[in-house]
């Protein structure tokens, strides 16, 4: 087995090394946290929430305002539409095209005025 010269592995460090790192970080804070840096804390998580709720807010208004577009698009479709079933409607409901599906489907005529009888 080899040993590499100035390397120390470190699952060999003891537990009270660690806690004897931990202790003396914990002892460079302060006992007593001052007024203002709770106060300055608390404004940094408002400040902290209130800009992701900001960015939230303006993801909601995108997938909003694309929603709108679908459905702006789906409208002019169905207006289109429309238009097309007014013209075809107006089309099939002509007075000629009435009159040549009742001369040839059902063999009718038109009658003159002398084969018209008015009854009183």
């Amino acid at each position: 087995m080899t040993k590499i010269i100035g390397a120390t592995p470190r699952h060999n460090e003891s537990p009270s090394f660690m806690l004897r790192i931990q202790a003396e970080l914990l002892a460079l804070l302060p006992s007593r946290v001052p007024y203002s840096a709770i106060l300055f804390i608390g404004f940094t998580l408002l400040t902290l929430v209130s800009s992701l709720l900001v960015v939230y807010a303006a993801y909601e208004n995108r997938q909003a305002y694309t929603q709108l577009q679908a459905l702006e698009r789906r409208q002019l479709q169905y207006e289109v539409e429309w238009g097309q079933l007014i013209l075809e409607r107006s089309t099939l409901a002509s007075p000629s095209r009435i009159e040549q599906i009742a001369r040839d489907s059902l063999q009718m005529q038109l009658i003159s005025p002398n084969q018209v009888q008015v009854m009183k």
